[in-house]
């Protein structure tokens, strides 16, 4: 398994308050170096959060060991809002879905993403909604797929029922995971209040005290912003076509 914790370190970000500080990014090629060696020196492991599976032995030897994850991981995902040019008129406010996917293209090509890259990204998206669907609403992880697959060449995978163990999993193999959630759960201070009925952010790694590093493209400050496990576990609903009311669940993309 990838041990990538340790290193240099960044200032904390706004968000839900901290004690240890946000780990410096890693970026996806260094995740692909890494897969099948652990990182010299590095010592301090997190246990993943579930159930072992049973195995009917009284062997001590026979008892599958827990895996291990490192102690805190940080994408180099990066970050633009979702009004890359503070503009949070339509079709930018409700832009969380397009923005989140932007983002994580960029991760994988491991290049630049600019505020004027961000808005061309977004109206182009817009523009094939219209076109297609005969509006830009707020859309599913199904309908956020269905627009993945046009725009972008990866695979695409519906993780549900989402968990805490299920995010970390994807974050050591270096995938970020979009998510969907009741805006107004995630309280963020940030958010014109009292906040996005429905929104749409990435999760791109977490801090050893428990805290998930995100990219949340509903606010200006939202590089790096640290949401706890419960906070943003709790939001996490899809959306159903009224309510943000559906299923936990969590999309991933996989480049081929």
């Amino acid at each position: 398994m990838i041990a990538l914790a340790g290193g240099l370190f960044l200032f904390i970000r706004e968000g839900e308050h901290s004690q240890i500080p946000v780990p410096s990014p890693v970026s996806y090629s260094e995740i692909l170096r890494n897969e099948t060696a652990t990182t010299p020196g590095t010592t301090t492991q997190k246990t993943i959060k579930k159930p072992l599976t049973v195995v009917a032995t009284t062997t001590e030897s026979d008892v599958p060991e827990q895996p291990q994850l490192p102690q805190a991981i940080n994408l180099k995902v990066p970050f633009r809002s979702q009004a890359p040019f503070g503009d949070w008129s339509e079709p930018y406010e409700n832009g969380c879905e397009e923005a989140s996917l932007i983002m994580v293209d960029y991760y994988y090509r491991s290049a630049p993403l600019s505020a004027q890259a961000m808005k061309d990204a977004i109206d182009e998206q817009v523009s094939w909604q219209i076109t297609n669907w005969g509006s830009h609403d707020d859309i599913s992880t199904e309908k956020l797929i269905e627009l993945a697959k046009v725009f972008y060449p990866y695979q695409t995978r519906i993780l549900t029922p989402l968990t805490p163990a299920l995010i970390y999993e994807e974050l050591v193999l270096g995938h970020p995971v979009i998510v969907p959630a009741a805006g107004r759960e995630l309280h963020n201070s940030n958010f014109r209040q009292p906040g996005p009925l429905y929104h749409m952010l990435v999760i791109k790694g977490f801090t050893s005290d428990g805290k998930f590093i995100t990219n949340d493209p509903g606010t200006r400050n939202g590089a790096d912003y640290l949401y706890t496990e419960s906070t943003l576990m709790s939001a996490i609903h899809d959306w159903t076509g009224a309510a943000p009311d559906g299923p936990t669940v969590g999309v991933v993309l996989i480049p081929l």
